[in-house]
């Protein structure tokens, strides 16, 4: 079964090695991308969740909005959703980038018709 980092690899060596991907497989990627996409959005909104848990805990605690924030912002799990943020954002400008290629190809083949 094929997951978005495995798709993110794939691309990331051919451009890598300079190999060309063909226009359909640009749409291949690009689809696949955008319907695996939610299990990344998952990962995020759960560890997003867990984070507000704690800052609840420490302001019901007395902690100052700002303290429980500074508090929050030394976990590890904070840089991990800062990551995933980062991963969900960058397979979304991938699947654009994609879409993209693959209509500049389409009409680049037009024109040679």
């Amino acid at each position: 079964m094929k997951s978005c980092d495995s798709i993110l690899q794939a691309l990331k060596e051919a451009s890598q090695q300079g190999v060309s991907i063909a226009p359909a497989d640009y749409l291949e990627y690009a689809s696949e991308l955008n319907a695996l996409i939610g299990d990344e959005n998952e990962k995020l909104y759960i560890l997003e969740q867990t984070l507000a848990l704690e800052k609840f805990k420490k302001i019901e605690l007395g902690d100052s909005v700002a303290k429980a924030q500074s508090y929050i912002d030394t976990l590890d799990i904070a840089r991990e959703a800062k990551t995933q943020k980062a991963k969900v954002e960058q397979i979304e400008e991938h699947v654009r980038i994609l879409k993209r290629r693959s209509q500049t190809a389409q009409q680049e083949y037009a024109g040679y018709q």
